[in-house]
C-alpha cells in the first residue's frame, strides 16, 4: 500500500522484482495472507523492501541501514539490482559499511560522537 491506496502490479513484474532481490521462492505465495514480519528473517524483510522500491520506482529512495541484516555478497547484489532498475533516480543511503560508498557518487563522512556534519567531508 502506498499513500493510502492499493497499487496493482502485474504478476510478471512482481516475480521479477522478487527474484532480482533473492526472494524468488516467494513467487508462489503472492496471494498468501500471513504474518510475514514473523515468517521472514530481517535480511529477507530488507530484500522485500528493496523489491517494493523496484516496483514503485520513486524519484528518490532514502535507505537507512537498508542492508544491515544481509551478508556483503547479498548487499552487493541488492545495490547492483537497485542501480540497474533505477538508473535515473536519486538514492541517499545511511550505512556503517564502507562498501556501500562504491554505489554512490558522493559521500559524507560524519565523525562519531561529534554530532556535527563537517562540510569538508562531502566529496
Amino acid at each position: 500500500m502506498l499513500s493510502g491506496r492499493a497499487t496493482q502490479f502485474d504478476e510478471l513484474h512482481l516475480k521479477e522484482a522478487l527474484a532480482d532481490c533473492g526472494l524468488g521462492r516467494l513467487s508462489e505465495s503472492l496471494d498468501a495472507v500471513d504474518q510475514w514480519q514473523q515468517k521472514l528473517s530481517g535480511g529477507e524483510q530488507q530484500r522485500l523492501a528493496c523489491a517494493r522500491v523496484l516496483l514503485h520506482q520513486p524519484e528518490f529512495v532514502f535507505l537507512d541501514e537498508a542492508t544491515s541484516a544481509v551478508d556483503p555478497t547479498t548487499e552487493q547484489a541488492l545495490d547492483e539490482t537497485l542501480i540497474r532498475w533505477t538508473p535515473h533516480k536519486g538514492v541517499i543511503s545511511i550505512a556503517h559499511r564502507e562498501s556501500l560508498a562504491t554505489y554512490h557518487d558522493h559521500t559524507l563522512q560524519v565523525p562519531s560522537g561529534t554530532g556535527l556534519l563537517p562540510l569538508d567531508g562531502l566529496r
